[in-house]
């Protein structure tokens, strides 16, 4: 539960009447998983998201912003990489790795559909994915169909869509 107030008199008013009507239902509040924080300095986690206050002085508004913690990024990122990653000599087919992975991506694509820079982090994942199966892809065909060493150095010089080389 998150309760937002504007100074810490109302905190401790709001805190006893919960305390009153939680005892009344046989409930109590767990003091060591609550706490209370300073809003305009502090962000918090909550389900899965981090919340924190933004600014936009021009407007003269503030507002508070939900996005996905950077902790929960990289465990997906380690998820997809254990189900892509496979020794050569397995041959674990790279249509398989994708039935593995789409579940993975599409649920957690869904639970932080509605964070506020979601589509910044989509876009990123979405190429490190890309990156992820090309490289699958090189380490599985390489040894079985090797690569003409011309078409070798046209690939090399040829530039992606942010400048890099492959």
């Amino acid at each position: 539960m998150v309760i937002l107030c504007k100074t810490h008199q109302t905190v401790n008013i709001i805190l006893n009447s919960l305390r009153k009507f939680l005892i009344i239902r046989g409930l109590e509040i767990n003091e060591d998983k609550s706490k209370v924080i300073d809003f305009d300095f502090e962000s918090f986690e909550f389900l899965g998201y981090e919340f924190f206050r933004h600014y936009k002085y021009n407007l003269k508004v503030q507002f508070v912003v939900s996005k996905e913690p950077i902790s929960k990024i990289r465990r997906l990122k380690s998820n997809l990489r254990s189900i892509f990653k496979t020794k050569p000599h397995t041959r674990k087919s790279l249509f398989n790795c994708i039935l593995q992975a789409n579940p993975v991506i599409r649920g957690w694509a869904n639970y932080y559909a509605n964070a506020h820079n979601c589509h910044f982090v989509f876009n990123k994942l979405e190429f490190w994915l890309w990156h992820l199966v090309y490289y699958k892809l090189m380490r599985v065909y390489k040894l079985q169909y090797p690569i003409n060493p011309m078409i070798r150095q046209i690939l090399k010089d040829l530039p992606l869509l942010n400048g890099r080389t492959i």
